[in-house]
């Protein structure tokens, strides 16, 4: 039998950090404190470096895992048959809960508040499995390569996005999840 095996793991643990007032720009991530209440709006000295997705149409995405997983593997079986896997895992993405300020002064509007230190809380972790399979045959010079992919094979939902503004009527609705288990068929023909 023929086989390869190709495997990965990788971890991160990058971070910003907010150790002056000097850091950043709007005030309004300073601690701020209702008279005779606990703080309600905290700005964290270091939280994990999280740049937001854009343009994919799905918003509140911050691209962050300190662990990532990948293996896949080929094996040709009896008859010429080749069967493929791919394995993905990763930490989920963070879920930074925010709340939408009252109007500021001198104009500047509303903005979106962390509740908590970004990367606190997470997406549920990601764990994905693909097959593939495949046969070619032979007929002079041309190749037909008939083949059945499977994409995610167990069918997982893993939940990728949802309205992060807890002040929201719709805080939490779900906007993006795992798409579902998809099998395609296809034939490839080489010359």
């Amino acid at each position: 039998m023929r086989w390869s095996l190709n495997g990965s793991f990788a971890y991160n643990d990058a971070v910003d950090v907010w150790d002056s007032p000097n850091a950043y720009e709007d005030p309004t991530c300073t601690a701020s404190t209702v008279a005779g209440a606990n703080p309600v709006i905290a700005c964290p000295g270091e939280m994990v470096y999280a740049p937001e997705s854009a343009g994919s149409g799905i918003g509140n995405v911050f691209q962050n895992s300190k662990w990532l997983v990948k293996m896949n593997g080929r094996i040709q079986l009896p008859w010429s048959f080749n069967l493929a896997a791919n394995y993905l895992g990763r930490q989920g993405f963070p879920f930074p809960q925010t709340v939408q300020s009252p109007a500021r002064a001198n104009g500047a509007g509303q903005i979106h508040v962390h509740i908590d230190t970004l990367g606190e809380n997470r997406y549920d972790n990601l764990h994905t499995v693909d097959m593939r399979l495949d046969r070619t045959f032979h007929f002079g010079s041309v190749s037909v390569v008939p083949a059945v992919d499977l994409f995610n094979l167990t069918n997982t939902n893993t939940v990728q996005a949802m309205n992060n503004n807890q002040s929201a009527a719709n805080a939490k609705q779900v906007s993006g999840i795992l798409p579902p288990r998809i099998a395609r068929f296809g034939v490839a023909v080489r010359w």
